[in-house]
């Protein structure tokens, strides 16, 4: 086994169609042919189907959304990755390093020592955005952060670059448990509004943080935000 540089940047890269490239080299490998080093690597959403990470360092990696279905991880070092709603039915998960990982809402064969499942918190909290309410244009993320940032900018934990009435990271949001979810306005230009029963009455926060209702939905330049739980 030796390790790739050059599959291990493939993966890293921006562009979804290096990465994608990359996983279908992956899907030839043998589990002795190579060992991955991507801690942190950012693979949410990836079709990772029948690949070989055997052995791979994935420490704190974002494989939220993934397709790992029959992916080969055995004594992969998933230490304080975020798995949340990924798919592992069928992949080979023996002996792999999981203590801090985040498994909420995925699909795993067997229980890894140390991950934090479905049944060992509260309910998971998506969010969703679109033109209008209810009517989402991309796949939901998860709240998987005590402290979660939206904006157009490349740092927000949920960035949104097709509204250019968005501020670099425009509002926060904070899920307090049994006390649901709280938004709270991020000294954006065009503010933050926060509609808590459908009707077109709108209340704006701006430092100070306020409770989102699960009928509610959240306005920011021209998207529209609501919540949904899993």
């Amino acid at each position: 086994m030796y390790f790739d540089k050059h599959l291990s940047l493939m993966l890293r890269h921006p562009e979804q169609a290096i990465r994608q490239q990359a996983v279908e080299l992956l899907r030839a490998l043998q589990p002795e042919d190579v060992w991955l080093w991507l801690p942190g690597a950012d693979l949410a959403y990836m079709d990772l189907r029948d690949a070989c990470l055997f052995g791979a360092d994935l420490r704190n990696a974002n494989l939220q959304g993934a397709d790992l279905r029959g992916a080969d991880l055995r004594y992969a070092d998933l230490r304080g990755a975020h798995l949340l709603c990924t798919d592992l039915d069928g992949a080979r998960v023996e002996l792999a390093a999981a203590e801090g990982a985040c498994l909420i809402g995925a699909r795993c064969p067997v229980p890894l020592p140390g991950a934090k499942m479905q049944a060992d918190i509260l309910p998971t909290v998506c969010i969703a955005w679109g033109d209008a309410p209810r009517q989402p244009q991309a796949p939901m993320r998860v709240l998987n952060e005590s402290r979660f940032t939206v904006g157009r900018g490349h740092h927000a934990t949920l960035s949104i670059n097709r509204d250019s009435y968005l501020s670099r990271e425009h509002f926060q949001l904070e899920h307090r448990g049994e006390e649901g979810v709280w938004v709270n306005d991020n000294a954006s230009c065009s503010g933050t509004f926060v509609n808590q029963d459908g009707a077109m009455s709108r209340h704006r926060c701006l430092h100070s943080w306020t409770r989102v209702s699960p009928e509610g939905s959240i306005v920011a330049g021209r998207t529209v935000f609501w919540l949904v739980s899993l």
